[in-house]
């Protein structure tokens, strides 16, 4: 049987962790019991029923995602050669996509190019945010990919209104999360090595802090309701108070906070934290994001992906800004 080539691009984190359980389910476990895998392989005649050799390219923060969980992937920025000169050259069949956030230009722009050479586009979504912009190019034109994976009936509503083909749209569970159920027991020892490494022993407790890049955002033009910095300090403060945080009770023993920096945040962004003496703190982006959950007591955070990600892992989490889509769907 001849291979059929299966482009997956991709620079977010979040939209990468989707593409990492797609290429899992349709690559390599061959799940077509999946509803998404089903209609995803029935999107191309080429693809349906075929052996499939996936092509992975990212970019930047992709790239570790992708080494994370074993799987080389060539670096776009490394490739010398026209999108629509790569689509042809490596006979791409299928583009497969997360919906990257609006200062990555490249994605839409490979949309658009696959779709003028009558290569279908799917689109897999991680969030809710700013999904009109993310479906646009720098010109303010939208791109209709030819299938888009929602997460629930209000990113269709979202997309929709964006002018996006209700027919092009459907909504699947959301396979990273379903990925991490299947991998929990996997990261037990990795998490207990990286709690050590941490430096805490037995006795001590430790709040994973989810950074978030909403400084660097707000730069360029999309500032959040909340501020990264801002919210920490309170934590700290709450902390040195004695005050309970979560399940981590300060009265009870020693803390611990640990920084997990986001892949976008600017390096160094915390380092005015180290100098905090009457604080336990580290800054720590070693590991993967599901060995440092499974290595705290409690993840917190504003509205980062690790805070629903610890809830999928069975581990406790709290959102420390009230408006916030976590607490929206874990009121405490």
């Amino acid at each position: 049987m001849n291979e059929v080539a299966i482009l997956f691009f991709s620079r977010d984190p979040g939209a990468t962790n989707q593409l990492v359980a797609v290429h899992e389910l349709l690559c390599l476990r061959r799940a077509n019991d999946v509803p998404a895998i089903h209609a995803l392989r029935k999107q191309n005649e080429r693809v349906n029923n075929a052996c499939l050799k996936p092509i992975i390219v990212a970019k930047k923060y992709a790239l570790d995602v992708w080494r994370t969980v074993g799987v080389r992937a060539e670096n776009w920025d490394e490739i010398c050669v026209p999108m629509a000169e790569f689509l042809i050259d490596r006979e791409v069949a299928l583009v497969v996509t997360g919906a990257d956030d609006i200062d990555e230009a490249d994605t839409v722009l490979l949309w658009e190019t696959a779709q003028k050479a009558g290569i279908p586009v799917v689109v897999f979504l991680d969030n809710l945010i700013n999904l009109a912009e993310r479906f646009r190019l720098r010109s303010g034109a939208l791109i209709a990919p030819d299938l888009v994976f929602a997460l629930d009936h209000n990113s269709v509503q979202s997309l929709a209104a964006a002018g996006i083909p209700e027919n092009r749209i459907l909504v699947t569970e959301n396979l990273h999360h379903a990925r991490l159920s299947r991998i929990a027991d996997e990261g037990t020892a990795r998490s207990q090595r990286l709690r050590v490494s941490w430096g805490a022993d037995r006795v001590t407790q430790v709040i994973l802090f989810a950074s978030e890049n909403t400084q660097e955002m707000a730069a360029l033009g999309r500032p959040a309701p909340y501020d990264e910095h801002a919210v920490l300090q309170g934590l700290l403060k709450d902390i040195a108070e004695g005050q309970p945080v979560g399940v981590v009770d300060p009265t009870q023993g020693p803390v611990l906070v640990v920084i997990r920096p986001h892949p976008r945040d600017a390096i160094g962004k915390y380092d005015s934290y180290a100098n905090l003496s009457n604080l336990r703190l580290k800054v720590c982006s070693v590991g993967s994001p599901q060995d440092a959950i499974l290595a705290a007591d409690l993840v917190a955070g504003m509205d980062s992906a690790l805070l629903f990600e610890a809830k999928i892992l069975g581990r406790p989490a709290v959102s420390l800004v009230p408006q916030s889509t976590f607490n929206e769907k874990f009121p405490s």
